[in-house]
């Protein structure tokens, strides 16, 4: 998260937290936990999610109910949002409510690599995030052990070269786009990762009417 703070305020972003309502510890949360947000929790959620030009759906390792009610409002209220890692599979999730579309990865393949770049991903030439970054194919990093099986109203528009589903995102939406990968790791060495956060900030700071 410090990272993704980071490359917010070098490139005109003012980052602030949006802090969990729930009571739970991170580190002891199982499925067996998962409840519904109350509507006093809902309520402080709104309070500093109405105060947002656009928001990071960071990396993590479990996806709780107020990450859900997070994306929910990004999508339902068009507010550029861009979900790294977890944050996408929470934008997978979102989309397709009561459906299972994350799990482990299973094909042999390790994607949880420590090297700066692990593997090419591909893009679709006709999505956004192509027209973003200017490249069919390109160069990341991988962190993931967990990958998006499907999306309903988010188009997948990038491969990895295994065939593990890498990048979605709504045309029909401002700015919403998931993306397996972590680019604020390699925005230093990355144009492409480097195009994304420039987008994300440009597309944010405009006013939506």
């Amino acid at each position: 998260m410090k990272l993704i703070e980071e490359q917010l305020l070098r490139h005109g972003g003012i980052p602030f937290s949006i802090l969990p309502t729930q009571d739970l510890e991170y580190l002891h949360y199982g499925l067996t936990d998962d409840r519904e947000l109350e509507e006093e929790e809902k309520e402080d959620l709104l309070r500093v999610l109405r105060m947002c030009d656009g928001i990071i759906m960071p990396g993590g390792c479990k996806i709780f109910e107020y990450d859900k009610f997070i994306a929910n409002y990004a999508i339902e209220n068009n507010i550029p949002v861009l979900g790294i890692c977890l944050g996408m599979q929470t934008l997978a999730a979102v989309d397709c409510i009561n459906e299972k579309v994350v799990d482990l990865i299973d094909n042999g393949v390790d994607h949880k690599i420590q090297e700066k770049f692990a593997h090419k991903v591909k893009l679709t030439k006709d999505s956004f995030l192509y027209d973003i970054v200017g490249n069919e194919e390109f160069l990341i990093n991988s962190k993931h052990k967990c990958h998006v099986l499907k999306t309903n109203h988010f188009d997948v528009v990038g491969y990895s070269e295994d065939g593990i589903i890498e990048a979605i995102e709504r045309k029909d939406k401002r700015f919403a786009i998931g993306v397996q990968w972590h680019p604020e790791i390699i925005i230093d060495d990355s144009e492409e990762a480097l195009k994304i956060f420039e987008k994300f900030i440009e597309i944010s700071s405009q006013k939506s009417y």
